[in-house]
């Protein structure tokens, strides 16, 4: 009989676990959602047109983030068209807040991307925005998060690099220092890889601009 009580409150709480699962799972979606809404703003094409009124950026998953980048645009806040446009049709977006987002050239099969800077200088730090969606896995939420690429932006050469990348690049950072540093040759034999890796992003692209003016 005990036995008996015993399987039916476990299922019981199985059955709860799976509902509250659920629930935090919408609750967190649509937070996730109302973090991607429309803003107020302006898009600079590549072939001169500008696009005044509301636009977001395409959502871009960990591992995924760099295939397809879009800018989706609507002439008003709510309901209305929406036109998509990809980082290679875009120059720049220019939000209501004054944050400038840059679509930069990478090599990528995108070819272009979006990036904010960080830390403006002769060589520019950027971060490239990622976000994950919230899930369910085995019963356990995943919540949804965002999370930056770090980059740097060489003008000469008009083409963002990855400095640290954490989920879109094949390189490690040893390999984006040694191809992407190279420059300053003092850096890279002052201090060992692991100190650079640890070093907060901004010295460190200071102390490469310092070295290379």
């Amino acid at each position: 009989m005990l036995f008996l009580i015993s399987v039916h409150v476990t299922n019981i709480i199985l059955i709860y676990m799976k509902y509250l699962t659920l629930l935090f799972f919408i609750i967190n979606f649509s937070i996730y959602g109302q973090n991607n809404g429309r803003k107020d703003g302006s898009i600079f094409l590549s072939n001169g047109k500008v696009l005044k009124g509301y636009c977001r950026l395409s959502t871009v998953y960990a591992g995924i983030q760099k295939k397809k980048p879009r800018v989706y645009y609507w002439k008003t806040n709510k309901g209305g068209k929406k036109e998509t446009y990809k980082a290679r049709e875009v120059d720049s977006i220019i939000f209501s807040n004054s944050e400038v987002i840059y679509s930069l050239n990478v090599d990528k099969p995108c070819k272009k991307a979006f990036f904010f800077i960080i830390y403006d200088d002769k060589v520019p730090l950027l971060a490239f925005n990622m976000v994950r969606a919230a899930g369910a896995n085995g019963g356990f939420i995943t919540p949804g998060y965002t999370s930056n690429e770090f980059w740097i932006w060489k003008k000469e050469k008009n083409k963002a690099f990855p400095l640290k990348p954490r989920y879109s690049h094949t390189k490690s950072f040893k390999g984006c220092v040694r191809d992407y540093l190279s420059e300053c040759p003092s850096l890279i034999n002052n201090y060992k890889i692991k100190e650079l890796k640890n070093m907060d992003i901004i010295e460190l692209v200071k102390l490469y601009n310092n070295c290379i003016k």
